[in-house]
């Protein structure tokens, strides 16, 4: 007997991969066990850690509010919708985001997988589409904007 046999029909065989793919068809994106997600972080005065490389000092984190990272989010997302790209939002990470850790990757964030997160950004980089970007996200590191690569 084959080892990889699908357990309700032990006469196929299916590989695992196979499988996944047409759970994920039948369920969406949120059936997906791992996504690839970059992102933009806007840091503000309420952040867990209000300084970045961008503002190593954190004069203009500290001034600013949620409503004011919020509507610098929302003014790029209006503009990356217009020629949404991979290549585009890299490009705008590396000019905008406060994520040291990815900033000069362009806000790759790599492979993700569940349960490795913080639970508001996982609930959203599991339900986008590939290619799909995010509403704003709002975690106790700052704010989001979400690009789904994988």
């Amino acid at each position: 007997t084959l080892e990889n046999q699908n357990q309700d029909n032990p006469t196929s065989f299916e590989p695992e991969e196979t499988k996944m793919d047409q759970r994920q068809a039948e369920n969406g994106p949120a059936a997906a066990l791992s996504v690839r997600v970059y992102h933009i972080l806007v840091k503000h005065k309420g952040s867990r850690s209000p300084v970045s490389k961008q503002d190593p000092t954190g004069k203009t984190i500290q001034a600013r509010s949620v409503s004011d990272a919020g509507e610098i989010l929302q003014a790029l997302r209006g503009a990356l919708e217009q020629n949404l790209s991979l290549d585009l939002f890299k490009q705008v990470a590396k000019e905008i985001s406060d994520c040291d850790g990815t900033v000069q990757d362009g806000g790759d964030l790599g492979q993700l997988f569940r349960g490795n997160m913080i639970p508001e950004f996982e609930n959203v980089a599991f339900n986008l589409k590939v290619g799909e970007l995010s509403s704003i996200v709002e975690t106790p590191v700052g704010l989001h904007l979400l690009y789904r690569a994988e």
